[in-house]
């Protein structure tokens, strides 16, 4: 089987691509897969990384305002669709797979007018530009949120929760233990465990308001798991040791199975993809979107959550060190509550969300034979 990714930009849409494409390699030994996206971008390094061979294409996003900006876009699509229909007509893949981010739209776009099958997945609460634009051009569209379908109404978009990587299934999941997860990260059985989750680039903003709680955390109660990135590593890591509080300070970390898994809570963004992992993990969260997010789509994202009772949330402009550390104290004086959050966020839980894709991607290809 021959298989065509597309989705880039973000982490966040580049994730579950390669989710989807773990699932499908391990259904198919003789896969054939191809990434298509930008030079230079997170989709070529993780496509890299994962010996994924890559393709790059021309693919820009529409600014605001500025005409001749948004022309210099729409000619560099157009080469991107040019491009893709090469790539496409000499591979022939048997399906086109978008996963969002405007590097997702040439290929969707060609495999359409080439008429090969496709599928674009939507990650977000309320969808991309690009995702509303190649939904009216494929075959199946999936979605995390059940209330993303409103945004799709010429197809019947399907709910299959947000393919996250093979680490965070429920094989891998059982195999983690509390304890252990601490004591590798050189923490106390005891005292409560805060997981600051600054994303691969770290967040500054939540890095401050976690360096300005320290003064009202006790430490003899309180410890930290900070992935900080790396410009704030060592500012963080230094403020943590001043204040006498014992932190797993780290610019990033590869194993976050482990470091959920030690954590009592998690303050984090609220990327689509960072919540289908806290929901896998079923750990409570203290959500912070970040505030430029296209269409405030991270703060609608948590809101669904916190709706829920799932997770509690703070907007950027009304995070202080001062208040972060009063949300942490109440959390880890009630710990009936945390138990709550756990068992509402566990219902957000969708494991099977790579192999529900995959299972409709071969009822695509595989139809009528």
């Amino acid at each position: 089987m021959k298989v065509v990714l597309a989705g880039g930009g973000t982490g966040g849409h580049v994730f579950p691509a390669v989710a989807i494409a773990e699932e499908l390699k391990r259904r198919d030994p003789n896969l054939q897969l191809m990434y298509l996206g930008k030079r230079d971008s997170i989709e070529e390094r993780t496509a890299t990384q994962r010996s994924i061979p890559f393709r790059a294409i021309q693919a820009e996003g529409f600014p605001r305002g500025n005409l001749l900006k948004k022309s210099h876009a729409l000619l560099k699509m157009a080469v991107g669709l040019v491009q893709s229909i090469a790539v496409l007509s000499r591979f022939r893949p048997q399906v086109v797979i978008g996963t969002g981010g405007y590097a997702s739209m040439p290929p969707v776009l060609a495999a359409s007018l080439l008429r090969m099958p496709s599928l674009i997945h939507e990650q977000n609460c309320v969808p991309g530009k690009a995702n509303r634009v190649c939904s009216r051009f494929v075959d199946v569209v999936t979605v995390h949120f059940e209330k993303s379908r409103a945004y799709f109404p010429v197809k019947n978009a399907l709910v299959v929760g947000n393919p996250i990587r093979s680490d965070f299934l429920p094989q891998r999941l059982e195999t983690i233990d509390k304890a252990e997860s601490k004591r590798s990260l050189g923490l106390s059985q005891e005292k409560f465990t805060v997981f600051l989750l600054g994303g691969s680039r770290g967040a500054h903003s939540l890095n401050v308001a976690v360096v300005d709680a320290l003064p009202h955390l006790d430490p003899r109660r309180f410890q930290l798991i900070c992935m900080t990135g790396t410009d704030d590593f060592r500012w963080v890591r230094d403020s943590c040791e001043r204040a006498g509080i014992n932190a797993a300070v780290f610019p990033f970390i590869d194993d976050m199975v482990r470091a959920y898994g030690a954590a009592d809570v998690v303050v984090s963004r609220a990327g689509a993809s960072t919540l289908a992992e806290l929901a896998a993990v079923g750990v409570p969260a203290i959500l912070v979107p970040y505030p430029h997010a296209t269409d405030r789509h991270q703060e609608l994202n948590a809101r669904v959550l916190v709706e829920a009772g799932a997770a509690l949330m703070m907007l950027n402009g009304d995070l202080r060190g001062d208040s972060l550390a009063e949300k942490l104290l109440a959390l880890a004086d009630e710990p009936s509550r945390l138990n709550a959050i756990h068992t509402a966020i566990s219902q957000f839980a969708m494991p099977d969300a790579a192999e529900r894709v995959v299972n409709l991607l071969f009822e695509l290809v595989f139809q009528g034979e």
